[in-house]
Formats: C-alpha cells, structure tokens, sequence
C-alpha cells in the first residue's frame, strides 16, 4: 500500500477494497451490461426512451412527472446528454435504466418479483437478480461501512467476483457474443479481482480514496439522521412513562402527579473523593461549589476539563430516580431548560436494579432492537452509527445492582468514545467500591452529592404534592393549615431527613389521610405507612370475597406479611432486590397452602411488590421487587425484631451475625426503634451488639441516629454512650443529631469533637442552643460549616453559631473553624484558634492579626493587604 493512503487504517483499507470492488468494478459491470441491451436501440437519448417507457404505463402522473420523480437532477443531466456515454453512470443509475427499459432491454419490467426474488447464484439465476444483487452490494457497501478483517474481505471478493462473471457472461451469450470476447471480458473481471487480493501495484488511487472518504461522509450522515430519529421517536414513546408518576408507588395510589409540575429545586454540591486517604471518614470532603441541577451536564472539573462521568449519591429517598427521570422526562418532550440536554441525540435510561444484560451490546440489542428491524440496519452498523452521535447513558441506583458488568462494560465503551457521557446514581454506602471501579478507566469524572430539598422549598414541595392529589377546596385548606401550622417542629424533630423529597411525600400523603403522629422518626414513618398500606389491600380484598370476614382476612394478611418479611431480609442479605422467579414461586405457593390467599395472588402481590417489565434476550419477561429499597430495609428489620423474639437461639444468633457492614445501617436503627416499642427486655439483651455494629471509625452519626430512632430510650442511651466513649475523637456530619449528643455527652465525653457540617444545606434552628450546651465541656473542638462568598445572612449564622461556642463560661477549646465570618464574631475569635477558613475582607484582615497572632500567614496576608492597598 503506498504511503499516501498511510492515514487509513489497516481494517480501513480492507473495507476500502470490498468499497472498490462494489462500487468501480460493479459499476463496469452493469455499464457492460447496459451496453449490451442498449447499444444502436438508443436513437436519441436515454430521456426520450424513459418518457416512451413511462408513456405506455397506466398512472395518474404524466411521464414527465414520472421522469423527474423516478430521477434527480443529476441523472436527468446525464440521461439528456446525447454526448454522454452510459461509462459516466454510476450503479444506481444504470440499476434503474436497466429495470425500466423492459421494451428495449427485454428484461423484466421493473416491479417483476423476478428482480428480488433471492436464489442461489447458479446457471439458471436470472439475469434481472444478478443486476439487483449489483445494487445490493453496492448498497451493503455505501451504507454499512464498518471495519473488515482480512479473512471477511477475501470472501465478499469471491462473493463479488463470482456476480460479475456470471452477469456478464449470462448477458453476452444472450446477445450472441463470441467466446473468444466473452472470455477476454470475464478474464478482464477476474484479474481485477486478483489485483486487489494481492496488489504488486496499487490498483485504489488517491482520487478513489477520495471519492470513497466523501461517499463514507455522505453516507454515514444520511445514517445517522436516519438512525437519531428512529431512536428519537422509539425511546420518546418508551419514556412517556415518565412524565406522570405515582407519588408513592407501593402505596398503589389511584393519583398521579405531573413528574416536572411537582419537580423542585433540589440541592446538589461537588463531593470530591480522595480514594488515596485511607480513614475512611475523611473520604467525603465537599467543596465549597454548589451546583445548580440545570447546568450539571456543562459543569466542568477543576482542571477545566469537560467530564464524562457524572457520579451521583444520595441517601435513600433523597431523590435520584425522581432527579434522573426529569432528565427523561425533559429530554423526551424536547425541553431545554437543562443547559446541555438539546445536545444529546440519544439518552438511554438504565435502571440496573431491574436489568438482566450484562453487556452493552446485549442491553442496546435488547432496548433497540425495534429500531433494528424499522431502518434495517444490523446491530454492528447501528452501534456504528450511534458511537457517531451524542449519547447520555443514565445508569440508575448502582448500589442496588446485583452485579456491575454492565456498568463497567458501558464505562469501557465511554474510555474509549468522545461523544458518550453517563450519570450514575448510587448511595454513600456504594460510592467507594463505584469509586475504584470508574477510577479503573481513568475517565474525566465530577462526583456530585444531592442533599434533598432546601429548608425554604419543603413547604412548597408539599403543597405541590397535596394540591395535586386533594381536589376538593375545603379539604385542601384544612390539610395546608396543619403543614404550615407542624412543618416547623417536624423540621427540628427529623432533621436532615427533612430534606427527602420521600419523606416530605410520606408525610405530604400521611397529612391527607390524617394519619400523622405528634413526633415522627423514620420508623415511625414507615410503620404508618405500613399500617396505611395493609388497611388499603384490605378493603380491596373485602370487596372480592364473600366467604372471608374482616378480622379472618386482616390475620391472612398480617400472617403473609410475616412471610414476605422473611423473604425482605434474606434477599436483602444476597442483594437479590430483583426477585429470582424460585423466590417469587416461593411466596405464591405460601399464600396458596399457608395463608389460604392464593386467588388473591396478583392483588396481594402487586400491592406489596412491584411487577415490572424487562427484557430477556428480547423475551418479554415480568419480575418482582421492593417497591423502594427503603421499604425492603423497614419490611427486613421487621424480620430482625420477629427472630429474636421467637427464634430459638441458633437462629438468633445467626440472624444477629447478618447484621454487619454499613449496608445494614438503616436495618439496625429500624431494629433497635422496633424493640423499644415492642419488647423492652430482648433489647436490653440484644441492643448493645447490634450497637457495636455501628462502629464507623470516629465517625459517631449512626450510633447518635440509633438514639434518635430509639427516641432517646435511656437503655439505647446508656448503651449508645458506653460505646462512644471508647472512642477519643467524635465527627459529626449531621446536624440534627447533635440534639441526642448533648443528651450522651452527660455521661461521657469525648477529648475531641469535630462537628463537619460542610456538606449540609438545612441546619436546625436548636444548632446555636446545642453549641452553648457543648461548651461547658472540655474539649478540643473542630466545627467546619460550608466557606462560600461573603453573604450577610450566612454570616449572621455563623457568628450567632462562634458566640454560642465563646461564652464567657465556655469551657471547650476551639481549635479549627471553617465558615463565614464578619466584625463582632471575629474579634471573639478565641486563642485556642490554630486552623482558620473564612472569608473575609482585607480591612478585615488586622482584627484577625490582633485576635490570633500566632497564625503567621495572618501577617504576610496582611502585609500584603497594606501593600495593595
């Protein structure tokens, strides 16, 4: 190959070759053909003939109308031209000419099924079928370009060889040709042929390169529109799913609300993740940007650079379904409020709790596979064609995916293609193990943090969901009095979990249907709800059966729920949220033999579970499973609580053994709440263990939260705080925790206390009285609130939350401050101070200087202060 065509590759040049031989030999081949049949029949020009062709056809147009439908502009140039000769004709040209001058050429006429009709190429294949079987291949060859091996180029050589000889000699022994000249022109074909297979000199010039590099280009735009709209039209119909949604699904509500009307503005922060650190605890450092979710698909890395990855973590219920079917939801109506979203020609939606692929390939042939059959493209030319275009991959609750191959073959293909990004949702108990799988490709990412809804944008999310689901007036006032009258104590009370778009929906839906208690933990929540669901299911059944009576149904019910709650935890334990078809047997056949409810069977599951479709080797398939992960965790620790209180001791210790890891966290308070209300004496027995299980390095949030959910039971306290004390240094992230650490530090203390709030967008209004309390103590304490620019009432906070800890009669030690300061605060700033973030103003400058003096860079940025100035 000479050095000119050095800028293909080598799978280039092969194809290069196939292109070759379909289009330039095919070419002289049909043009040999057209020759024989034309040659002295042609008495004026090819026009002439075509109106006489379209003249004697029945139709409504006229055969000038015909002429130019049939043939553009330049054809009709080149079949007008009495000077031109049929070598100037490229295939398509000649294919049509050939199948619409049966008067002249005596071939069938052109919507003869004899031209289509596939056969075996053979001595008695027709002409007409060899003459398409031309175009065919010239189609394959324009409109399917993609790599070729060196084996797959020698047998479409053959393929094509064994065409144009047969063609020409069919048609030249039909027109009477001597051997002798029939033989000269097949021999012609052949050496062609043996050129390209093994080329001395090279047959392909610059000008054919060019001509083919034009022709990919041409093409492969035709193919792409083609394709983003098939893929357009088919995913848009699939996402209509989307833009209406159940507020609640479990609870089988018979409302929906509108997926963006409801939408609001949540809060997301950059979450830079050091996985070189080692101390687990200090893996989260959020940076001091806030991202607004409209501009997340343009947001940039530190070093400027655009990334590909996008990694988002949320707690439970802290909205990344909902945010990522708004993506979805927007991108299949066409909407461009989220800056980026106009540009991505394909986004698919990946729920990898629910997918069976475990390959990209498999899941686009699955998800496409449609598209595939209405354009007629094979799947290696629309992977082809759809690596040219903009794809979004959202790849949906990671850290319920059982296993990650598809994730990581979707990583694969976007390490090695410009045009793919992808979003992934997961949970801060999975973000580390996701971490070390996209670190593995070396991808530009950005890792992102959703922290739910802002303090002052609840009490508007709330309404938007009772005022969708309540419809007559009087009643919608009613509900709205108590939100606006509950909402400020149930702030203090649940903290962080306020933020939750789930549990301001819980409690938006426990609101309509006045089932709301005094004071509301997660467990109480979902115990509620729990009750709120079975009554529902219950009334459904009552209206179907005749021989049941409503205490005798509502023990089946309570008997299946037993069943079910078994099933949660052991599925839970192997990650199995999508349930096996053996464990969905399973259940139908207990309601069958165990609670007598097998007739049932699709209402009782449907009510509890989620039935969802899914494709299997594109076989239909239906399969079960929670219909949130925080209710398979609430239905688990159910379990917990029935073990140990009926279980012989084997089983209790085994059910005990389960109850480690971080992925159980939620698992354990929901335990421990359960057996403070229900059995005082197994939780004395069991309590202290399953609080062991907490153990999170300083890290004491979940031991405090434990307390929470417990409601500060004095055995969970004295417990709680025995272990705590163990531990020399507390960090706290969560700030409404510290209302039941003040309440442990009564009996025990640590030396140090690091109070990390930086990630926090709500903190509770009791922050300020909780850090006087804090100050009568002694220790050394650490207290970091997000550092962001100067703002009058970030910093009215932070100065009211330094005053609390500076009293007079403080006893604690700070040491670290991070936050936003302004005058008065700065001048209480304490001696103790040895590590300073804030943002300040240069005149500000001096009144640190004087405050805490041994903090040398205190001077030097003074000094050049001055100097500036």
């Amino acid at each position: 190959m000479s050095s000119r065509m050095s800028p293909l590759s080598e799978e280039d040049l092969f194809y290069v070759r196939f292109w070759y031989a379909s289009t330039v030999i095919g070419k002289d081949a049909l043009e040999t053909v057209l020759l024989a049949y034309t040659q002295g029949k042609i008495s004026t020009t090819f026009k002439d003939a075509l109106l006489l062709y379209y003249a004697l056809k029945p139709n409504k147009k006229t055969p000038e109308g015909l002429y130019k439908q049939y043939f553009n502009n330049e054809e009709r140039k080149k079949l007008e031209d009495p000077s031109i000769s049929p070598k100037v004709f490229d295939i398509t040209l000649s294919h049509k000419l050939l199948r619409r001058l049966h008067s002249i050429t005596g071939l069938a006429d052109h919507n003869d099924t004899v031209w289509t009709k596939d056969e075996p190429l053979g001595s008695n294949t027709s002409i007409e079928f060899k003459i398409f079987k031309v175009k065919g291949y010239r189609n394959d060859a324009c409109h399917e370009i993609c790599d070729l091996s060196e084996s797959e180029l020698v047998a479409k050589l053959d393929e094509l060889e064994l065409l144009y000889t047969k063609l020409v000699e069919s048609v030249l022994n039909e027109k009477g040709e001597t051997p002798e000249s029939i033989c000269k022109k097949t021999d012609d074909i052949k050496k062609r042929f043996a050129d390209l297979r093994n080329p001395i000199h090279e047959v392909i010039t610059d000008k054919d390169i060019e001509v083919y590099l034009i022709e990919k280009r041409d093409v492969l735009k035709i193919l792409q529109n083609k394709t983003k709209q098939s893929c357009q039209l088919y995913l848009r119909k699939l996402y209509e799913d989307t833009y209406e949604h159940n507020p609640i699904e479990w609870l089988d509500l018979p409302q929906t609300v509108d997926t963006e009307e409801v939408f609001t503005d949540i809060v997301i922060t950059e979450e830079e993740i050091d996985m070189s650190k080692k101390d687990k605890n200090n893996l989260n450092d959020i940076t001091e940007r806030k991202c607004d979710y409209r501009e997340i698909l343009t947001i940039k890395t530190k070093k400027l650079k655009t990334p590909k990855i996008l990694t988002i973590t949320a707690i439970g219920g802290n909205g990344k379904t909902t945010f990522t079917r708004l993506f979805v939801c927007k991108w299949g109506k066409t909407q461009s409020s989220i800056l980026g979203l106009k540009d991505i020609d394909i986004l698919l939606y990946v729920e990898l709790r629910s997918v069976n692929e475990s390959s990209c390939d498999e899941f686009l042939r699955n998800r496409l596979g449609n598209v595939m059959a209405d354009i007629g493209l094979s799947f290696q030319k629309l992977k082809h064609i759809l690596l040219t275009l903009n794809v979004l991959f959202i790849l949906d609750g990671q850290d319920e995916s059982p296993q990650n191959d598809l994730l990581k073959d979707i990583l694969a293909l976007a390490s090695t293609q410009n045009k793919i990004k992808v979003i992934i949702t997961t949970r801060p108990s999975a973000s580390i193990p996701l971490q070390k799988i996209i670190n593995g490709f070396k991808i530009p990412k950005i890792d992102l943090k959703i922290l739910g809804i802002a303090k002052e944008n609840q009490l508007i999310f709330i309404k938007k969901i009772v005022t969708a689901m309540v419809n007559d007036a009087d009643r919608l006032n009613e509900i709205l009095e108590s939100v606006n009258r509950e909402l400020p104590d149930l702030n203090d009370s649940m903290g962080e979990l306020m933020q939750s778009p789930l549990m301001l929906t819980l409690l938006a839906l426990l609101w309509i249907y006045g089932e709301i208690p005094e004071a509301v933990t997660l467990t109480e929540l979902f115990m509620n709800v729990n009750k709120l669901l079975k009554g529902k299911l219950q009334f459904k059944l009552l209206l179907k059966t005749r021989t049941l009576s409503d205490v005798s149904l509502r023990e089946k019910i309570d008997e299946f729920e037993e069943i079910l709650q078994e099933i949660a935890f052991d599925t839970f334990a192997r990650m199995e949220y999508n349930f096996k078809d053996s464990t969905i047997a399973d259940l139908k056949n207990k309601l069958n033999n165990q609670c007598k409810l097998g007739e049932f069977e699709s209402e009782i599951l449907g009510h509890f579970l989620a039935p969802r479709k899914s494709r299997r080797n594109l076989e239909l398939v239906i399969y079960y499973s929670y219909k949130h992960l925080r209710m398979h965790e609430y239905d688990a620790s159910k379990y917990v609580c029935h073990v140990l209180s009926t279980g012989n001791d084997e089983e209790k210790s085994v059910i005990i053994n389960q109850l480690k890891g971080e992925r159980f966290s939620n698992i354990r308070a929901h335990s421990i709440a359960i057996l403070t209300n229900s059995n005082p004496q197994l939780l004395k027995k069991y309590a202290k263990t399953i609080i062991d299980y907490e153990e999170n390095g300083h890290n004491v949030d979940g031991y405090l939260r434990i307390i929470s959910e417990s409601k500060s039971n004095n055995v969970v306290m004295e417990m709680v705080a025995t272990r705590m004390a163990q531990e020399p240094l507390w960090k706290i992230t969560n700030p409404s925790a510290l209302a039941s650490l003040v309440s442990v530090m009564q009996s025990s203390q640590p030396r140090s206390l690091h109070l990390s709030f930086r990630n926090q967008a709500l903190l509770p209004t009791f922050l300020a009285s909780c850090l006087r309390a804090i100050a009568d103590y002694d220790l050394e304490l650490w207290l970091e609130f997000p550092v962001a620019p100067k703002s009058s009432r970030t910093e009215e906070a932070h100065n009211d939350y330094l005053l609390a800890l500076t009293h007079p009669d403080s006893q604690a030690k700070l040491v670290e401050f991070r936050g936003s300061l302004s005058g008065p605060a700065l001048q209480q700033l304490p001696s103790s101070l040895w590590v300073l973030e804030a943002t300040v103003s240069s005149g500000e400058l001096p009144i640190l200087w004087h405050r805490i003096p041994h903090l040398s860079e205190l001077q030097e940025l003074c000094e050049s202060a001055i100097f500036f100035n």
